[in-house]
């Protein structure tokens, strides 16, 4: 559906639920530009009847004139008496109407939609619903695409300002606001509030106000992504209080297993006496800072204890209020980071450890991974725990992920239409169990388990309300940017206090480099 013929559609809705012809003329008259001609006939009938009465009525025909439906016209009967004498003149009116000039639909319409790499391959997870959708829309041709993780925004910028941006192209928190807030996005609100269950009724809380922009859908959800922790069931019931039926709650929990998974050839436990840091059979936690980034290693205990980079619709920078709980964050991860992580992680590698029981916990695990233990390990006891709970809430990393429509797109009214189509409350939680994600949508989880059978998916779904991902355009820049000063305070070359500052420094300055590069 072109642009035209949507605004055209929703004025005809409009019609029909204010009910009357007068308001549905009114409303053609501001759609287009085609007009009828006023005529008039007049015709008289003289006869003898003995009738007393005056009579005057509206009597409502349809005029053939030269648009696509005919046009209600009134034709108005006035009868005279005179004794037995009656006149009867019949008067059509037409009225001077504006109905929509109809642009000419496109044999084809061709709709350019960019993706990105989930893990499979196109024909596992794209094809099925390009073939469904263009059953259903025979003159709609979606040419699929999918390019590199690597530069992808720089890629879609490149397009926009050549001229030549994709109709629909993939988004997630990470980048869709630089988009977004250039007004590069077309709103879907108006879109979605015609779908049988609109997103804005059926998304999670934190997915509803995560894909919004000034208020607005920016894009329509597809997937979620949490990292709550996963643990080595073995190794946690074997060595701790906790079990699966009871895992830890609490970031005090969680670091209290970790400690007492921390165990020496000898058998002994970090902390006890005669342990042996030198010769550990099993590390409490499995962590890699030189690969993490900032939004797995650190992000999930500095939101846990109620800090924040941003304000919650995404446009203030607020790190400036939040010290107290981002030097709490450095300190925790400096604990952790020389207690029960094994130095050797400091390197790449060290998440082999998990699935060969010489690792307990991965403390931010992506749900994808699930698929692989089975796969690779089936024989691997393994748990996907709550998120814990810090000082104040539970929260750690996330992004939700779908797809957005460019402004400059020539069929915008098609390309929101497939965007929400292969995010609807079916297609979204199937396409998610696809790649092995969990889905935005309340509705969508048992979709989704019936898909994935699996039952590590249901506890991931329990974490869905606490994934955060910043939205601002400078915050995945910004992210990189604190890196190293954060992971100076985990291997003691600096104190949080010290690492703040500078982490402040340069997130204001990114911020104001930013605010000084946009379009006055």
């Amino acid at each position: 559906m072109s642009k035209g013929s949507f605004t055209r559609r929703s004025a005809l809705r409009a019609i029909a639920l204010a009910g009357g012809s007068g308001i549905g003329a009114a409303v053609l008259a501001g759609c287009g530009e085609t007009q009828v001609v006023t005529q008039e006939v007049v015709k008289v009938v003289t006869q003898q009847v003995p009738v007393e009465k005056v009579v005057t009525k509206i009597v409502k025909e349809q005029v053939a004139v030269e648009v696509e439906k005919p046009v209600e016209v009134e034709r108005v009967v006035t009868q005279i008496v005179e004794k037995e004498r009656i006149v009867e003149k019949e008067k059509i009116v037409e009225k001077i109407v504006t109905v929509e000039a109809m642009k000419p639909k496109p044999s084809e319409i061709k709709l350019k939609w960019w993706s990105f790499p989930l893990g499979f391959t196109p024909e596992e997870v794209y094809v099925p619903y390009l073939r469904t959708f263009q059953e259903s829309h025979p003159n709609v041709d979606v040419d699929f695409q999918i390019f590199p993780w690597k530069d992808r925004s720089q890629r879609m910028l490149t397009a926009v300002a050549a001229g030549v941006a994709p109709d629909i192209a993939y988004f997630n928190l990470g980048n869709f606001a630089s988009f977004a807030n250039l007004g590069l996005l077309l709103s879907l609100d108006e879109y979605d509030a015609l779908q049988p269950i609109p997103l804005a009724e059926d998304l999670t809380d934190s997915a509803n106000q995560a894909v919004r922009w000034g208020g607005k859908i920016a894009y329509a959800p597809v997937l979620a992504h949490v990292v709550p922790p996963c643990y080595n069931v073995d190794l946690l019931e074997q060595h701790t209080p906790f079990t699966a039926d009871s895992p830890p709650q609490t970031r005090d929990d969680f670091i209290q297993a970790a400690e007492l998974m921390t165990v020496d050839e000898n058998g002994n436990h970090y902390g006890e006496s005669g342990f042996d840091a030198d010769n550990v059979a099993v590390w409490g936690v499995v962590e890699n800072l030189q690969t993490f980034h900032s939004k797995f290693a650190l992000d999930p205990w500095f939101y846990s204890e109620g800090g924040e980079y941003f304000s919650a619709d995404g446009s203030d920078l607020v790190f400036g209020d939040y010290r107290p709980q981002m030097e709490d964050a450095l300190g925790f991860l400096h604990r952790m980071w020389n207690s029960v992580i094994s130095p050797a992680d400091r390197g790449a590698g060290g998440a082999s450890k998990f699935p060969e029981g010489r690792g307990a916990i991965i403390p931010q695990f992506s749900p994808n991974g699930i698929r692989a233990f089975r796969q690779d390990f089936p024989d691997l006891n393994f748990l996907v725990g709550p998120v814990p709970m810090g000082s104040v809430r539970r929260m750690t990393h996330g992004t939700v992920a779908g797809y957005g429509v460019f402004t400059q797109s020539e069929f915008p009214d098609e390309a929101a239409e497939f965007s929400l189509w292969v995010t609807n409350s079916e297609n979204g939680p199937d396409f998610a169990a696809r790649v092995f994600f969990a889905t935005p949508r309340k509705s969508g989880a048992e979709v989704l388990l019936e898909k994935n059978p699996e039952p590590q998916f249901e506890l991931v779904m329990q974490n869905m309300e606490y994934p955060k991902e910043e939205k601002h355009p400078i915050g995945a820049t910004m992210s990189g940017q604190i890196l190293p000063f954060w992971q100076s305070v985990v291997l003691g070359e600096k104190s949080p206090a010290e690492a703040y500052d500078e982490m402040l420094a340069v997130s204001e300055t990114l911020l104001k480099e930013y605010e000084e590069s946009l379009p006055s």
